[in-house]
């Protein structure tokens, strides 16, 4: 039995019941330890007994337990049950040490169910870094060989999904080389360290195994993106001051691998990187040899691997390329700094090999994709882009364009010369010309190793970028993240020094980018919750500090966080109105304050007049009604501004014609910036949704569980009925309003019948707009209140409303009141005035008493106001304040009047959001200041992070629980933090033991019988599959027939509109262009900020796209606007070839082409199909399904072509 693979039991003297070495791990619970022990003590006792990896003190007082966790079991009985131990310098004491259970380090296999082991080790022979030159080729750049006590090692852990690859290497003494760097009596000898690379599955491209005639095989591994790498470093020195310590302090996260990093402290961030031994950033293929021996643990690993879908390839040495290695002279070659030797080889002059900056970015952006590899490349390969590049009579730069379209296809190209000959390449014209609201940017990612550039793409512009518009292409977007294989977030790990000192030698050398030196300028707002910033690259005649003193006066600032805060309001994405005389008319009015507290903050007035002429100009009419609220910068003013009649007389300070009223909480820095008003965003319409947070307080004020089940439940059961019956679908899109108006554009193509023909593009949305509402639910508790709102919030400037007392039954008064009118149903021009009880407040919302129940009233002084929760101007205390820390400058509360959720618990007291108290300097703010915040920042942006305890704690204990309270305030400190530099720092005592299921966390996890348990264990995700085997809307195909010219500019459009959107799609991340046309993105992973805020963000990018292309349409189409049958015909043939295009790539058995080209003109697609209807020969489609085959001679003609093209034949399907 002792082969059989069970543990066999048998009873010790200490009483465990496991025969412990049939286990690969054991624990031993140590008590009778003094409170002052530390990890270190525990540690400097245990280690020599055997390898450990975890040690816990307990942190309930008297704190006298601790465990100490060994892998893999110490040989021989060691644990006595007393021992003696050293503590500090405190002296010895008496301990009792005792082993426990040990738990069976195995996992599931996901395919099969199996139990499989949890880890499986190889021991590699040789060890090689290379670069991947091509599909089934690697270039081989650095050598390792196994120097004995097997310090080559790859541990795969298949309960974490991840592989270290460990091993060890020799740092050379530059003293004994002709490095630049060798200075005689610079550091020590050769250095030996060992170093650990952890790789993602979800980062592997694939393995390659390569058998041969030897002894021997190889292992190749081809990454994605680059692997995290460690140092180890003594674990004797790795113990800080908490109560735990695990082997993974012991390693220390690098972003180069060299003798001295001090040698890069000067140095710009670049592509290329100076001086390192192993360029572990963009050496991501590694080849392992492996003893025949070990043959048999592949067998099972290759299929084990691939039901963690990881592409594995048998092959042979035949089948798997390793050209030579060898030194790239490109970059040599592109600097015009060549060695005398390589300028002797040359064919000709320097000159021939110059490439504009626009060529020479897209080629080191394709460089930085994988799609080209410098290694392949060579002078015949830079000589003719360079004569591509002074091609006369385009546009754009035709090389640009070539490399433009390669690197958006994402695809590795083996043999650089082969894109010449490329005709779809080569004929690759973007469309150039962009909406007067937008600029072409560029944008760096700057990870831990490595830095990737994407190609330009159209932003709307922002204040900056408006005024250097002749130097847009000198401004260069950098983003810091995580490597590809993590979500994007840093923060808070000590372990991560080397990447918070690469940012900030970034931030303070600057970027060197295709041959220019972008200097650090400044960031917006939201840019520093991204990590992210401006960069320019200065000219003789303007510099970075030119910029900053034309933003404003900001020296009076003495707050480094605020300081840069105020800068970044330059930065906010506006459109201008230009045409308003906007300086003769601005007056300046008080605030309103009582107690204290103020109850316009941030919030003015503008008068009926100037608002209409706003509206016009930026297009803001929805239903003939302008907006009752705009969201504004103005010079250093921001905030809120609300339309108010000349008439309203009983306000404290009228409005007379033109005017526009600013209080001081809107002021923030004088400038002379005066070009116009700027828009950010109107008042509109859109629904409340409830969340994890709202849930979870609303519950803990008596809101019974069942409610939020039953609403549950009805969602679920409306979206699974919304996809066969079109009226269900109607109704819930028309009521669930979002404000990138997706589903209102989906409720408009349904009622133009394309649901019921049951058009692709349709039905795939409606897929996508059902798995993300399913995901969202499951995930976040994202749960539609039909009956809510959510909008911004504004202030009663009559006065009339009753505001909120502490005291208010002693007063003889009743609830604070607000005013909301929003529109009767979704389609109706008409509004309606919300009254009764209902409940307002503000995400993100931790404390009970962010939660304020309300009485709703009717005010006839105040109907003019449209899509606004409108807040009382008096009472002891701001009801907007009282929201979360809300302010007026453009917040957005949720007000439900769902009487189901109003608590039973109405008036919780609210928490102080009062602001830390910011560090002021003594001194004017510098640079050099700023640069230091952004990296702090960095490291302290815990907001996330207190989020999850806040939930994990209130999960177990119930929102009012003592811990949670404190997490609110310390979410609240977290908030504040880029203004006040003050960080909220989250302490291990604040932090759940263990976190509840529906939390998705990977270990120390339990069952929540809670309601938020309850509804993720209800929802099931819905798996997302695109509808393409659907039939084309011959309605559309057979209205017109276009003729060869019309066609051919119609496929030229589109094959530019596929190019672009391949550009958004690889610079977001997204999947599909489904997730991008709809703004309903199904993995986030890769977005650096909250997900309500990514719809925001990608319609941003969404609709810049498609304005871009309706211009361009209007332009072709020779039209005023998006008018006239021209532009209708126009708009088919781009549907007609987008239906050949999938025709064509089906009978080639080619991907899936892009299809939703066409769907940017909806409008006109669904005035088409309208037509249809009309038409005499189209009457039989308009009653889809037609009563006979309808596949005319037209359509026949056109599948003949293309089979004849391809070689096959033409087949057509009912």
């Amino acid at each position: 039995m002792e082969n059989s693979g069970q543990n066999k039991v048998r009873d010790t003297p200490v009483g465990s019941i496991l025969r412990v070495t049939n286990w690969d791990s054991i624990t031993l619970k140590v008590t009778g330890i003094p409170p002052q022990t530390r990890t270190s003590d525990l540690y400097q006792h245990f280690a020599r007994h055997g390898t450990i990896t975890n040690i816990k003190i307990g942190e309930v007082a008297p704190r006298n337990t601790a465990w100490v966790s060994f892998t893999p079991i110490p040989p021989g009985r060691f644990w006595n049950l007393n021992d003696r131990m050293q503590v500090g310098h405190e002296g010895m004491f008496r301990i009792w040490v005792q082993d426990l259970p040990p738990k069976p380090q195995f996992t599931t296999n996901p395919r099969t169910q199996a139990t499989i082991p949890a880890r499986v080790v190889l021991f590699p022979i040789v060890l090689q870094f290379g670069v991947q030159v091509g599909d089934n080729s690697m270039m081989a750049m650095r050598t390792l060989s196994d120097r004995g006590k097997r310090s080559l090692e790859l541990n795969f852990d298949f309960r974490r999904k991840k592989m270290d690859l460990e091993f060890a290497y020799v740092l050379k003494n530059p003293r004994k080389g002709d490095t630049p760097n060798a200075i005689p009596n610079s550091g020590p000898l050769d250095q030996e360290r060992r170093y650990k690379a952890e790789i993602s599955f979800s980062s592997i491209k694939s393995f390659h195994a390569i058998q041969n005639a030897h002894q021997t095989w190889f292992l190749v591994i081809a990454l994605q993106s680059p692997p995290l790498y460690f140092k180890a470093i003594e674990a004797a020195e790795s113990h800080t001051e908490g109560l735990t310590w695990g082997q993974h302090d012991a390693w220390h996260r690098i972003t180069d691998l060299m003798y001295d990093t001090h040698w890069v402290k000067d140095a710009k961030t670049a592509l290329v990187k100076a001086d390192q031994d192993i360029d572990i950033g963009r050496w991501t293929v590694y080849q392992l040899t492996l003893p025949r021996s070990d043959n048999a643990s592949w067998e099972w690993l290759c299929p084990t691997l691939r039901d963690y879908h990881i592409k594995v390839i048998n092959t042979t040495t035949a089948g798997f390329h390793k050209p030579p290695a060898k030194k790239t002279g490109l970059w040599d070659l592109l600097d015009q700094h060549a060695t005398r030797a390589a300028v002797a080889v040359l064919p000709g002059s320097l000159k021939d090999y110059h490439l504009p900056f626009d060529v020479r970015y897209q080629l080191e952006a394709c460089i930085s994709q994988g799609v080209l590899s410098e290694h392949n490349m060579t002078e015949e390969f830079v000589g003719r882009l360079a004569q591509l590049a002074r091609r006369k009579g385009y546009l754009t730069n035709p090389a640009a364009n070539l490399l433009t379209y390669i690197c958006n296809t994402g695809k590795i190209v083996e043999n650089p010369m082969s894109i010449f000959y490329d005709r779809q390449a080569m004929t690759y014209r973007p469309v150039f010309s962009l909406p007067d609201t937008c600029e072409w940017v560029r944008k760096v990612v700057v990870t831990p190793t490595t830095m990737y550039l994407s190609s330009p793409t159209p932003e709307t512009t922002n204040r900056v970028l408006r005024q250097y518009h002749n130097y847009a292409d000198r401004f260069l977007r950098v983003q810091f993240t995580e490597e590809k294989s993590l979500p994007p977030k840093l923060f808070g790990d000590p372990n991560k020094t080397s990447i918070f000192n690469r940012i900030h030698r970034t931030l303070k050398n600057g970027i060197q980018v295709a041959g220019r030196h972008y200097e650090f300028l400044a960031y917006g707002n939201s840019q520093l919750r991204e990590i992210g910033a401006f960069f320019f690259h200065p000219t003789s005649d303007l510099t970075c500090d030119d910029i900053r003193s034309w933003m404003g006066e900001f020296h009076h600032i003495r707050v480094v966080g605020k300081y840069a805060s105020r800068m970044g309001q330059c930065f906010s994405t506006t459109r201008i109105v230009q045409d308003l005389p906007v300086g003769s008319v601005v007056k300046d009015i008080p605030d309103i304050e009582h107690n204290g507290w103020c109850f316009t903050d941030g919030v003015g007035k503008i008068s009926f007049d100037l608002a209409k002429s706003i509206a016009n100009e930026l297009k803001m009419f929805n239903k003939g009604q302008m907006p009752s609220a705009f969201q504004f910068r103005l010079g250093g003013s921001k905030g809120l501004l609300v339309t108010w009649p000349e008439e309203h007389s009983n306000m404290a300070t009228p409005l007379k014609f033109n005017q526009i009223h600013l209080r001081p909480s809107q002021k923030k820095f004088h400038t002379s910036y005066s070009r116009g008003i700027e828009i950010i965003k109107q008042a509109e319409f859109t629904v409340a949704t409830l969340n994890r947070q709202t849930i979870t307080l609303l519950s803990a004020l008596g809101v019974p569980d069942k409610v939020f089940m039953e609403m549950t439940r009805e969602q679920n059961n409306k979206y699974l009925a919304a996809m066969h019956n079109q009226n269900v679908a109607l109704n819930l899109l028309r009521k669930h309003a979002d404000p990138n108006h997706t589903n209102e554009m989906l409720a408009d193509m349904i009622r133009c019948g394309f649901m019921r023909v049951r058009e692709p593009f349709l039905m795939t949305l409606l897929q996508i707009w059902r798995a993300w509402a399913q995901k969202q639910l499951k995930e976040k508790a994202r749960l539609v209140v039909e009956q809510g709102a959510l909008l911004y919030g504004c202030v009663d400037e009559t006065n009339t409303l009753r505001g909120h007392y502490e005291q208010p039954t002693e007063k003889g008064l009743g609830l604070p009141q607000i005013f909301v009118q929003v529109p009767k149903s979704p389609e109706s021009d008409e509004f309606v005035v919300k009254t009764g009880i209902c409940v307002v407040g503000r995400n993100p919302s931790l404390h009970p008493g962010d939660i304020r129940v309300v009485e709703a009233v009717d005010v006839p002084e105040l109907r003019h106001l449209r899509d606004l929760v409108v807040f009382p101007a008096n009472g002891d205390r701001d009801v907007s304040s009282m929201c979360s820390g809300g302010d007026l400058d453009g917040d957005d509360f949720y007000v439900f009047w769902d009487p189901r959720l109003c608590p039973k618990e109405k008036n919780f007291p609210p928490m102080n959001h009062d602001a830390s108290k910011p560090q002021e300097l003594d001194r004017d703010v510098e640079i050099s200041d700023i640069q230091d915040f952004f990296v702090e920042y960095a490291k302290n942006d815990t907001i996330g992070a207190i989020a999850h305890a806040f939930i994990g704690q209130a999960d177990k204990h119930g929102a009012k629980d003592p811990k949670c309270i404190q997490l609110a305030h310390l979410h609240s400190k977290a908030v504040d933090y880029p203004k006040s530099g003050q960080p909220a720092r989250l302490t291990n005592h604040l932090k759940p033991t263990e976190y509840p299921h529906f939390m998705e966390k990977n270990a120390r996890t339990y069952k929540s019988r809670k309601v938020l348990g309850q509804m993720y264990d209800f929802v099931q995700r819905i798996r997302f599959e695109a509808k393409f085997n659907d039939h084309f809307d011959e309605r559309i195909i057979l209205m017109y027939k276009p003729d060869d010219n019309l066609l051919l500019k119609a496929r030229a459009m589109k094959l530019q509109y596929d190019a672009a959107l391949q550009t958004v799609l690889l610079q977001y991340g997204l999947d599909t262009e489904f997730e991008l046309f709809t703004t309903f993105v199904l993995n986030t992973f890769k977005f650096r900020t909250t997900d309500y805020k990514i719809p925001e963000i990608i319609g941003n990018v969404r609709n810049e796209l498609h304005e871009r292309f309706i211009e361009a349409a209007v332009k072709e189409a020779g039209t005023k606007g998006r008018q006239g049958e021209s532009f209708l015909r126009l708009v088919a043939a781009f549907y007609r070839v987008t239906w050949e295009h999938v025709q064509r790539n089906r009978l080639r058995n080619e991907d899936r082409p892009f299809i939703s080209f066409p769907w940017i003109f909806h409008k006109e697609l669904c005035s088409i199909a309208t037509e249809s209807g009309k038409s005499p020969h189209l009457r039989e489609l308009s009653r889809w399904p037609p009563s006979s085959k309808v596949w005319t001679q037209d359509i026949a003609a056109v599948l003949k072509a293309l089979s004849t093209e391809t070689g096959n034949p033409a087949q057509t399907s009912n």
